[in-house]
């Protein structure tokens, strides 16, 4: 079953989705059109179900690829809807008051589009072909709700002349907190590296990650089908998905993967949207991503909660996400494309001049309007650096797991340097606020914290009393009387 499936059945909307739900109607009385902003993980599949099953008219859903009709069609149907399927391959129960179809079907059948009281436009931020906008304008008239996690198009023009007013559904950081979300430990080299790598992407992933199931995505099918061989050869079993691979073959490896079979899927282009498995535990960034968009995509695959499941790992060899922000950082979003800067990842024909977005004709090997193939570039290895990674924490909101490794780092410290325990407690508090658990100190790692204090007082001519004072600050109580002596 479909995480998108799952969610429908769900009855109960949680709390943000029903008041994102409320605000969507609210903007209706107000416009015509409305973007709802979901992150990932945040359910847009179920609120957009909900709205629809609360519209009376007919409703038209609009998928951005022809092979999410069927999941987008048993998502609704999970929630008792009567839905209907428009595509090039068939037509099924054309007259049910749902019909779900794929933007190259509305675009082909021009003239002969089903009517609709509703359009709601899943993955909104691909509304950006000229052939696409035609469709919109075909339904002037209906209601329009768009769906979206990034509300920016891949060209950095802003979405506001389709849409009249923005919902966001909830912030990462309300969604980590209610448990729909998991925390993120952020891997990365202390700048960004452009297109180069800190790190080589299996040692890497060997020495951070080792064992847990992985995404990595690559710059080309070319990196990615090797780095899968590297993962295979050292006891990771992995495959490579990419645009070019067939779809029974892409299914067959997706299933391997859930099934525990594979412990990695490396990627060139895909599995960013359309793809969740709560499970995967980590997110390998081997390629740079000029587009806030696509790489917030790229990190959300790994941000969902499951069983045994405390925390999600990035590992950014490039440093992107000093451009970008941290994955899981509360975001500002509008419809005048101003959060999300412009990518540069469309692609302009050489002969024609045709400008399109790579995702919206992945199979097209030249320019899709006049067939112009442009010689090939020369391949630029990146060069992988040998620049130690860092482990980025978010405060207060570091994950417990992540705070008692840092403690017990610094514990191991103070004993290799003949430090204080002070000096771990007191770093531990800069990072974090809060002051670290003690409950696994010995009695004997006390009373030797207690001398130490006790000679340091000494040695600069300090009362007793100092040592005293500065070891019920740190434990909490005042040292026994026979360690006095």
């Amino acid at each position: 079953m479909s995480l998108a499936i799952a969610e429908a059945i769900s009855n109960s909307l949680r709390p943000y989705q029903e008041r994102a739900c409320a605000e969507v109607e609210q903007a209706w009385q107000k416009c015509q059109a409305v973007c709802l902003v979901a992150p990932t993980g945040a359910g847009k599949t179920r609120m957009g179900s909900e709205l629809v099953s609360r519209e009376p008219g007919r409703t038209l859903w609009i998928t951005h690829r022809n092979e999410l009709v069927e999941q987008s069609a048993d998502a609704l149907r999970a929630i008792g809807l009567d839905v209907g399927i428009v595509s090039a391959k068939r037509t099924e129960n054309d007259q049910a008051r749902v019909l779900v179809a794929s933007w190259q079907t509305l675009v082909a059948r021009s003239g002969t589009r089903p009517p609709a009281d509703l359009l709601v436009i899943d993955e909104c931020h691909h509304v950006g072909a000229e052939e696409w906008t035609g469709v919109v304008s075909d339904y002037a008239a209906a209601r329009k709700l768009g769906l979206t996690a990034t509300p920016q198009r891949r060209d950095g023009k802003p979405l506001g002349d389709v849409f009249q007013a923005l919902v966001v559904a909830a912030q990462y950081s309300e969604l980590i907190r209610a448990g729909h979300l998991v925390g993120c430990r952020l891997i990365r080299p202390p700048q960004a590296m452009g297109s180069d790598l800190a790190n080589d992407p299996l040692e890497t992933y060997i020495k951070r990650a080792a064992g847990k199931s992985c995404i990595a995505f690559c710059r080309s099918i070319e990196e990615s089908e090797k780095l899968a061989e590297r993962f295979t050869e050292a006891g990771h079993p992995a495959k490579c998905i990419s645009a070019n691979t067939p779809a029974a073959l892409r299914a067959h490896t997706i299933d391997a993967f859930r099934a525990g079979d594979l412990t990695a899927l490396t990627c060139v282009f895909t599995l960013t949207e359309g793809f969740d498995h709560p499970p995967t535990e980590v997110c390998l960034l081997a390629r740079g991503c000029s587009h806030v968009g696509t790489y917030l995509q790229m990190v959300g695959r790994v941000l969902r909660p499951a069983p045994g499941k405390q925390d999600a790992v990035v590992i950014d060899l490039s440093g992107i996400s000093w451009i970008h922000g941290t994955p899981t950082e509360d975001r500002q979003y509008s419809l005048d494309g101003k959060p999300i800067s412009s990518s540069g990842a469309l692609k302009v024909c050489g002969s024609c001049g045709f400008t399109w977005d790579p995702d919206d004709y992945p199979r097209a090997e030249g320019c899709p309007k006049c067939g112009f193939v442009p010689e090939p570039m020369p391949v630029i290895k990146p060069r992988i650096w040998d620049i130690e990674l860092e482990e980025v924490y978010a405060g207060a909101d570091t994950p417990d797991s992540a705070k008692n490794r840092e403690f017990q780092r610094l514990r191991r410290l103070c004993k290799e340097k003949n430090w204080g325990l002070s000096f771990a407690i007191k770093e531990y508090k800069k990072l974090f606020t809060d002051p670290p658990p003690l409950s696994d100190i010995t009695e004997d790692e006390w009373r030797e914290e207690y001398h130490k204090l006790v000679a340091f007082a000494r040695s600069r001519n300090y009362k007793e009393g100092f040592a005293l004072v500065r070891f019920k600050e740190m434990a909490g109580r005042w040292p026994p009387r026979n360690w006095r002596a």
